[in-house]
């Protein structure tokens, strides 16, 4: 599976956005998640890095400019539960309420634990 990471600025804010690439053609508002958060995408980035089978720098041209994105090549299991944990990662606004602790040394088992309890938290 293919993931797109392309930088955005939304807002004035920096935000990561993420696609699932399957050959179709895409357009900008067709990403899985956006994560705004400094932490969250500290997060994304390392289990990008940890899982991806090769990493490289690409131009799309679904996005019609001269933006730089890195493609990176996942296992499809894995691929699926990072797009799914991402796409609630994105949901999360505020980088304090993300754990340091799960940005410095990221796991994807540990982030899936920590979305959990904080849905049931609420």
């Amino acid at each position: 599976m293919k993931i797109l990471l392309v930088p955005w600025i939304k807002s004035w804010v920096f935000a990561l956005r993420i696609y699932k690439y399957d050959d179709r053609e895409l357009y900008s508002n067709d990403y899985v998640a956006q994560i705004t958060t400094a932490r969250g995408q500290r997060i994304a980035l390392a289990l990008i890095q940890r899982y991806a089978e090769s990493l490289k720098l690409s131009i799309p041209e679904f996005l019609k400019n001269s933006r730089m994105i890195v493609e990176a090549e996942i296992p499809d299991p894995v691929g699926e539960r990072l797009l799914f944990t991402f796409k609630h990662l994105g949901r999360i606004t505020e980088s304090r309420l993300i754990p340091e602790e799960l940005a410095e040394n990221p796991s994807l088992e540990d982030l899936e634990r920590f979305l959990s309890i904080k849905k049931l938290l609420g």
